[in-house]
């Protein structure tokens, strides 16, 4: 089931592996969400502000920012992404506060572990608007997710959203302690190691390919938990490829990595064999 890819203990225990090996170069920090995110801001090469008040991500408007400015700096040179990355216009920021919040009711509601790895490991969520895309994390950097949300998003559009890059900090932060992978992931741009993406149906660089894999398993199983089978069934017409791609090669994978596989086949085929529905 998608669970075995968001397990509470699982986060814990690397979130508490990552303030330990930051507590070796300097003070020592608590074992908590604000000391997990003052390791972060210890041992990366950018600092962010994730400072919320709360228990909650904090919400990043002013581009103008410091640590925000160099983050959308890597994105702008990105050339997947456009070049123009503007800021959230004022008028529709109290619009978007409400939508972030009302977005993480739902996953409260409909994937408390998913809501849990949102709180725990993204710090900060900066918006932006960025032309044709909704929203993406750093992989060279945990902790922060920028979203670029369109006028007409839902309560639902903001819990994927959130779910969708809590997933994506989950996999970053196990394969930094863990190891996902046996192979330098410089290797997996060569052809035999490239897999077709679920989520862009496109072929891509095994590593990309697999933590595109596992948010497509947890969004489907989201999906079919809110009732809306149609998308947890794209979600599934993407992922059969790739999981039986990376079965293929998964001598590229470590341990770890190939224990989460076995997670994502399973899940595959519940989820498959629940909307696919009883045969007579």
């Amino acid at each position: 089931m998608s669970e075995g890819l968001l397990v509470k203990s699982d986060i814990a225990a690397n979130m508490a592996a990552m303030v330990r090996f930051a507590s070796t170069v300097g003070e020592p920090l608590p074992f908590s969400r604000a000391g997990y995110l003052a390791a972060l801001n210890r041992v990366q090469r950018l600092t962010v502000d994730f400072r919320s008040g709360g228990a909650t991500p904090r919400l990043a408007f002013d581009l103008s920012e410091a640590g925000l400015r160099d983050l959308l700096a890597t994105l702008q040179a990105d050339a997947e992404f456009a070049e123009v990355v503007d800021e959230c216009p004022h008028s529709s920021r109290e619009g978007v506060r409400r939508g972030f919040s009302a977005g993480m009711a739902v996953l409260d509601a409909v994937h408390p572990t998913g809501a849990v790895a949102a709180r725990s490991l993204i710090g900060t969520v900066v918006f932006a608007h960025v032309p044709g895309c909704v929203g993406g994390s750093f992989s060279h950097l945990l902790g922060a997710v920028w979203f670029s949300p369109g006028l007409g998003w839902t309560d639902v559009d903001y819990a994927v959203n959130l779910l969708h890059e809590s997933v994506h900090q989950v996999m970053l932060l196990d394969d930094m302690v863990n190891q996902l992978f046996d192979t330098d992931t410089s290797r997996f741009w060569e052809p035999d190691a490239m897999v077709t993406s679920s989520i862009r149906r496109v072929r891509r660089p095994l590593h990309l390919a697999f933590h595109a894999a596992t948010v497509s398993v947890v969004l489907a199983g989201f999906y079919e938990r809110i009732g809306m089978q149609e998308r947890a069934a794209e979600q599934c017409q993407g992922l059969a490829a790739t999981v039986r791609q990376l079965d293929e090669r998964r001598h590229f994978l470590s341990e770890r990595g190939r224990a989460l596989l076995d997670i994502m086949l399973k899940g595959q085929d519940r989820l498959l064999s629940t909307l696919s529905g009883p045969t007579s």
